[in-house]
């Protein structure tokens, strides 16, 4: 049984979905519980051997008392939390039934009941160590398992493609272009990749910098962003693409991936990017450095600097060619090291070691 309490598609949630689409293919029964209006409601009918069920994850005595009762009905060998809400409400449940709690470490954040859970998968090894340090999360109790990315889907394109994809945004295709994709808030690092677009644009004038995803959940900090465009007269360089569903066309009609986060704890769009043999520009934060190849797939900044950020685009944009050269062994790295056999056997691998516990 997943059970998830975050409701708007992001990174965890398709990780549940792809968690559950492989283990119904290896041949499990696949429970998710999660709250109303979640995005994988919506997205059932693509795993029609998948069991759902709606809870809000209230954590009173009652609401806990039904689950396990819930959980007692259906016979469920383990169940597997993701986010905060879930994450406590798992460790809270194994007072009312004897079923082994999972939990996944999507980000880490001081929350002491972390260690209580019966195993702590983390999707990276920055997140694992944080989780070690801060909650004191047992070394036996705990590995990296990364996250689930969908090889298939995304792919090195030919040059046909890559200006069809050009056509359908409503790019020329003489620009220069740069994305960055992700929702819109402070702890993805916009303002610094505003602020180095002059220079940016001074070095290579045809740039035009696509950002794609959820503009309206931090209204403020998208006030700011906007403020500094127009201060910098810039507005003829921005598009802003709002969500988009299909993300894989923003890198196939992309010269470069920037992510300027100051916070990652994995950095999902870098390893989309990769897969799609675009180069990534990202500050060296969280778990950046273990999916962006310094030198090869791209290139680490090191400080939280928008003239140090705006040097290593246009280092990218002036050395294309010699990044192009490694795209596809980038690309084999990541294939394998993102495989989702691979990841699912390491997920199994944890249950079984709990299941067969006495």
């Amino acid at each position: 049984m997943l059970v998830v309490s975050g409701t708007r598609v992001n990174g965890v949630l398709t990780y549940c979905r792809e968690l559950a689409k492989h283990l119904t293919t290896s041949g499990h029964e696949v429970f998710i519980v999660t709250r109303s209006g979640s995005w994988l409601l919506q997205e059932q009918n693509k795993l029609p051997a998948v069991s759902y069920s709606v809870c809000e994850l209230n954590r009173n005595p009652w609401e806990l008392r039904r689950f396990a009762k819930f959980v007692r009905s259906k016979r469920i060998d383990i169940v597997h939390t993701h986010m905060s809400r879930a994450n406590f409400f798992g460790v809270l449940l194994k007072l009312f039934c004897r079923v082994p709690v999972v939990a996944t470490a999507h980000a880490c954040n001081f929350q002491p009941h972390w260690r209580f859970n019966n195993f702590v998968i983390a999707t990276s090894d920055f997140i694992l160590q944080q989780q070690r340090k801060l909650n004191r999360v047992s070394i036996s109790k705990s590995k990296t398992i990364h996250c689930f990315v969908d090889t298939i889907r995304f792919k090195i394109v030919g040059e046909k493609v890559r200006a069809e994809a050009r056509c359908r945004i409503g790019i020329d295709e003489d620009k220069f272009v740069g994305c960055v994709v992700g929702h819109v808030g402070a702890r993805k690092g916009l303002l610094v990749l505003v602020q180095s677009l002059p220079k940016i644009i001074e070095c290579e004038p045809r740039f035009t910098l696509l950002i794609v995803g959820n503009n309206t959940a931090d209204s403020k900090y998208v006030a700011k962003v906007k403020a500094q465009i127009k201060q910098f007269d810039l507005e003829s360089h921005v598009i802003w693409t709002g969500v988009r569903s299909d993300v894989e066309q923003i890198f196939q009609a992309s010269d470069v991936c920037i992510v300027p986060s100051l916070k990652e704890p994995l950095g999902l769009v870098a390893v989309e990017a990769g897969l799609s043999g675009v180069p990534v520009i990202a500050l060296k934060a969280g778990g950046l450095p273990e999916v962006v190849q310094d030198g090869q797939s791209g290139l680490l900044v090191r400080e939280q600097n928008s003239e140090k950020l705006a040097e290593s685009v246009v280092k990218v944009i002036n050395n294309l060619d010699s990044f192009a050269d490694t795209t596809k062994q980038v690309r084999a790295d990541l294939v394998s090291k993102f495989n989702p056999s691979r990841l699912t056997d390491g997920v199994l691998e944890v249950y079984r070691s709990l299941i067969d516990k006495p």
